[in-house]
């Protein structure tokens, strides 16, 4: 039932969504108010920014964490507290259910603070947005030190919730962030951006195969990486808004269509 609602939802979306808000992008592209690029270019461009390549382990440092953790949550509370399956599996699922909202409010918080503190934007257009998204992800790895430090299985579940909270909401503010690298290319921006989840995920679980740690011993070494991921931000090269050409700023605005792209034609 889930397969068949996901690609009732997929058939939805491709015969009544649109590419963008400006309309469909070969509709755009006929009328010449959208170029159209080879994909190399592209995606070079997007590698050519500092700021793709910190984001992407950043996203590795929240969710490539996500992934690990829901492939490892009920063995460790299986294994370390003795819970049975169903009561493990149970507790785990909680991992994933603060998607249905900490994701989302991690983009709320950032929003935010680029709104109303004014006063860490005085330098730099995007400063609260920056010191937010690392700001959260120090606590992801806070509580992550903090939940392979728990003894008994009540603390470890309550701490695992405030954990999870954080890896959601550094996943949000994340991406409240990539469509300021270089708006002409966030696709290109985001896709690289995301595959650091599937880096990290897969580097994580070969930390707890082949590290030679016990399993508290694991979380507590990428908590403290986490940590570590929050400082590679004093390298963020972000463009400031009063040196950036002033169409690529408008890109960025929530909310935001050029008025001057006519509308695209029913077809």
């Amino acid at each position: 039932i889930p397969a068949l609602f996901v690609a009732g939802v997929g058939l939805l979306i491709y015969f009544t969504g649109q590419d963008c808000p400006k309309g469909n992008y070969k509709d755009l592209q006929k009328q010449g108010v959208m170029e159209k690029r080879p994909a190399g270019e592209v995606f070079a461009q997007a590698c050519s920014h500092i700021d793709t390549w910190l984001l992407f382990v950043q996203y590795a440092c929240c969710f490539g964490i996500e992934l690990t953790i829901n492939n490892f949550a009920v063995s460790y509370y299986v294994d370390e507290f003795g819970q049975s399956l169903e009561i493990a599996g149970l507790v785990g699922s909680l991992f994933g259910l603060m998607n249905l909202f900490a994701r989302a409010l991690g983009g709320i918080i950032s929003d935010f603070a680029n709104k109303n503190l004014t006063f860490l934007n005085k330098n730099h257009s995007l400063k609260a947005r920056m010191i937010t998204h690392c700001g959260i992800l120090l606590y992801e790895g806070l509580m992550l030190i903090a939940f392979s430090r728990a003894t008994t299985f009540g603390a470890a579940v309550g701490v695992m919730v405030l954990f999870s909270m954080g890896v959601q909401c550094a996943e949000g503010t994340s991406f409240a962030l990539v469509p300021y690298v270089d708006p002409p290319v966030t696709g290109a921006v985001s896709g690289i951006v995301g595959a650091g989840g599937n880096t990290g995920a897969m580097m994580w679980g070969f930390l707890f195969l082949f590290g030679g740690h016990s399993d508290r011993d694991t979380l507590l070494i990428l908590g403290i990486i986490v940590m570590l991921s929050a400082f590679v931000g004093v390298f963020f090269k972000f463009p400031k808004f009063k040196d950036a050409d002033e169409q690529k700023i408008k890109a960025t605005e929530m909310g935001e269509v050029e008025t001057e792209i006519p509308p695209v034609p029913a077809s």
